[in-house]
């Protein structure tokens, strides 16, 4: 989905580019510049999410570490999401939180692991999610910038940094985590609610190295 602007907007583009150069000073990017998050951006995350910014989505025993809805919504917008990726987002920060996923174990491999997204239900449709030609390739917002909160979330809160706690040799070229549709139906009947599924695949995908997290949202 594309929006034609007809016109650029009013504020000066250096002050972004100040803040972008601040955030790879820090340390925060992936390696690709950052947007700049505001107070109104993050509200507008947390308001598509339900959240409020205090709320606990999930916590990783094995490194001490919480996961406020906050700090979810600050890397989401600095991957570039749109407001109504949120809870695709907040689904899989739950799903990488749950405890039969064992983050902690492809997220510090030395192997190098890399995690896919599947998103299953009516809103990858209406995301714009692609699941058709290209499928692994660029142009697609929803896909990229998905995937990249999950990892600037992965990098920033949890400290899966590479050298750090994550320990991968050479790591994956897909290393800021793919973003799939799952074309199917949604099952009748169901209530509308967020559920979130998962699998570990780790004997049928250990030649590819790659784990799972598998995202129905069936609203």
């Amino acid at each position: 989905m594309s929006t034609t602007i007809q016109s650029p907007p009013s504020t000066d583009p250096r002050t972004a580019a100040e803040w972008i150069e601040f955030y790879y000073a820090q340390g925060w990017s992936d390696g690709l510049p950052l947007v700049p998050p505001t107070e109104e951006s993050v509200a507008a995350m947390l308001a598509a999410g339900g959240l409020t910014a205090k709320e606990i989505l999930g916590t990783i025993d094995e490194r001490n570490a919480i996961l406020p809805a906050e700090k979810v919504a600050i890397n989401a917008v600095m991957a570039g999401c749109l407001p109504t990726y949120f809870p695709v987002v907040v689904a899989a920060v739950r799903a990488l939180c749950h405890p039969d996923f064992h983050y902690h174990n492809p997220a510090t491999s030395t192997g190098g692991s890399g995690l896919a997204l599947i998103v299953n239900g009516p809103i990858g449709p209406r995301l714009g999610i692609n699941a058709t030609n290209n499928v692994f390739g660029p142009g697609v917002r929803a896909n990229a910038t998905i995937g990249r909160a999950l990892r600037l979330v992965m990098m920033n809160v949890l400290n899966t940094r590479p050298g750090y706690l994550d320990k991968g040799h050479l790591a994956r070229r897909r290393s800021t985590l793919s973003v799939l549709q799952r074309m199917k139906k949604t099952i009748p009947g169901r209530r509308s609610m967020c559920h979130v599924a998962f699998v570990q695949k780790t004997a049928r995908l250990r030649s590819t190295l790659q784990t799972h997290l598998w995202v129905c949202i069936t609203n």
